[in-house]
């Protein structure tokens, strides 16, 4: 199972926060795992999901660096990807001409 890592985007380091984020996919059901590591292991957080429709990512995350004996913060959640650009709309012709 392939996994990748990458590191703070500077946008990230204005705000004085330094991470890297490591994931990686499930081959046999596609579940998306990403785990954020910070300085801290309270800035561990766990974010895991299914990409529905090519456009969408739902799911859930969690601290990561708690005791796994006790309630710890998290959320569901979901992320969609609006408009498109040159890309996107060369991709759209494609499915229409098909």
């Amino acid at each position: 199972m392939p996994s990748c890592s990458q590191a703070t985007p500077p946008s990230g380091l204005a705000w004085g926060q330094r991470y890297t984020t490591y994931g990686r996919v499930r081959g046999w059901d596609g579940l998306v795992g990403l785990l954020r590591v910070g300085r801290a292991p309270v800035n561990y957080i766990f974010i895991f999901g299914y990409v529905v429709g090519e456009r969408t990512f739902v799911g859930e995350w969690r601290v990561a660096a708690s005791d796994p004996l006790r309630p710890t913060w998290g959320s569901a959640f979901v992320m969609s990807r609006v408009g498109g650009g040159e890309e996107e709309e060369g991709r759209e012709e494609g499915r229409a001409r098909a």
